[in-house]
């Protein structure tokens, strides 16, 4: 296996899912190489993914990847807290949530004789 500058050794991305440390998925599946492949050409909440073309294969490095979670995690918290305080609506709420809302406002409005 080729190493980068770093002495860190690549991996293929075929091979990445295999990695011990990635969660499995819903239903205890494996990471599919189809998300690595779009991670790397179209990324993640702005996010791409670090790869080297090692003769036909696209490669990673553990760091990178690493570094790249970290990326697409602060990425999506500032996106979340960005569209939450342009837009208040954008916030989802539960049913619950929902239901007491509707109950103030049937309230409010039977104060206001309304309804």
């Amino acid at each position: 296996m080729p190493e980068n500058n770093a002495g860190e050794n690549y991996i293929a991305l075929r091979d990445i899912p295999k990695l011990r440390w990635i969660p499995l998925r819903r239903r205890g599946s494996r990471l599919a190489y189809a998300t690595l492949w779009r991670w790397a050409t179209q990324g993640s909440a702005g996010v791409l993914l670090k790869t080297v073309c090692v003769g036909d294969q696209r490669c990673c490095t553990e760091t990178w990847l690493r570094d790249f979670f970290a990326a697409v995690a602060v990425a999506k918290s500032s996106q979340s807290t960005l569209s939450s305080a342009a837009n208040p609506s954008a916030t989802i709420r539960t049913p619950a949530e929902r239901q007491r809302s509707y109950e103030r406002a049937q309230q409010e409005l039977a104060v206001a004789g309304i309804k």
